[in-house]
């Protein structure tokens, strides 16, 4: 096996938050690639060194072993959509990311709801439902404020995140939004948000640092949220001083551990009467928090390297 000092890693994405993650491993000595997943936003990556366009190899595989990449690092979680996935995975290449039911834990929403309320975390009333009629009755049942979210999350679905505050105004959004996948309904619960993310590995959770992004299109809380981050501020946070890890990651080690996961894991959360509620969980370093961690380490190669192989660090 490679050494940590000529790892090959090949990252799949696009664009700056790429070309950030491709930069900071180059510097400690990987030898770096890009697996371009989208039809644009391609120049960055390729200034860090060679790029794959997906139009020319639909299937990576085959690229990966030819590179012999020794790990990858994916910067969505659509990956796991492509029909090359289960191939990708039988590869026995180590990924960033966590597999089979882990991955359930940021993509499946009402899946993450039921592993709260089994674990005794708490997350804010939430509902599913199929089409506008349901969505309608639920509101009248529930006369509040509800964000409107995708029930599968993927960058490709039909709906993303529609904060409201009111409930005359989840009423109107849920005239115009497409049901083609259902819609996951959450309370509004307020502003106070923060996030936490850790890496789990070797059967432990490792706090890495606490977030706030800013996904608003415009000033004064207006408007949609952004289908990406804004903009975002990183605290480096292993003692976990606002509880966050404590109270809503901690509690799943026991799930963790049974399914095997290992990987980066976050958390966004609004504070409520004194408490911690889970808004979402993520599987991925992020794209705006993603390059700040790795900037906080002494050795991201090194520490990336022994999560991927689900090793203690």
């Amino acid at each position: 096996m490679a050494k940590d000092s000529s790892l090959r890693v090949m990252v799949f994405g696009v664009g700056a938050f790429t070309q950030s993650v491709l930069h900071i491993l180059k510097e400690h000595g990987a030898e770096v690639s890009t697996y371009l997943t989208r039809d644009y936003a391609h120049y960055s990556p390729s200034l860090e060194g060679p790029v794959y366009l997906a139009e020319l190899y639909p299937n990576p595989c085959e690229l990966l072993r030819e590179k012999q990449i020794d790990f990858v690092v994916p910067m969505s979680i659509d990956w796991i959509l492509a029909d090359w996935a289960n191939e990708l995975i039988e590869l026995g290449i180590p990924i960033l990311s966590p597999k089979g039911e882990g991955m359930k834990l940021e993509r499946d929403r009402n899946f993450t709801r039921r592993l709260c309320l089994d674990h005794g975390i708490p997350f804010p009333q939430a509902f599913l439902a199929r089409n506008r009629l349901e969505a309608e009755n639920i509101l009248k049942k529930h006369p509040k404020a509800f964000v409107i979210k995708n029930t599968l999350c993927s960058p490709t679905s039909p709906i993303h995140t529609i904060v409201c505050e009111t409930a005359e105004d989840t009423r109107r959004w849920l005239e115009r939004i497409d049901y083609a996948e259902g819609v996951f309904l959450q309370e509004y619960m307020g502003i106070h948000e923060a996030g936490h993310i850790a890496f789990v590995t070797g059967g432990e959770i490792y706090s890495m640092v606490t977030n706030q992004e800013y996904k608003r299109a415009f000033n004064g809380n207006m408007g949609l949220v952004a289908g990406a981050p804004l903009g975002g501020l990183v605290e480096k946070d292993p003692e976990d001083k606002y509880h966050l890890a404590r109270e809503l990651l901690h509690p799943l080690l026991p799930w963790f551990r049974e399914v095997n996961y290992h990987g980066p894991v976050q958390v966004t959360a609004i504070r409520r009467d004194n408490q911690w509620y889970v808004l979402e969980y993520n599987v991925r370093i992020g794209v705006t928090s993603g390059p700040m961690i790795l900037r906080m380490l002494k050795n991201p190669l090194e520490v990336l390297w022994g999560v991927v192989r689900n090793q203690k660090i």
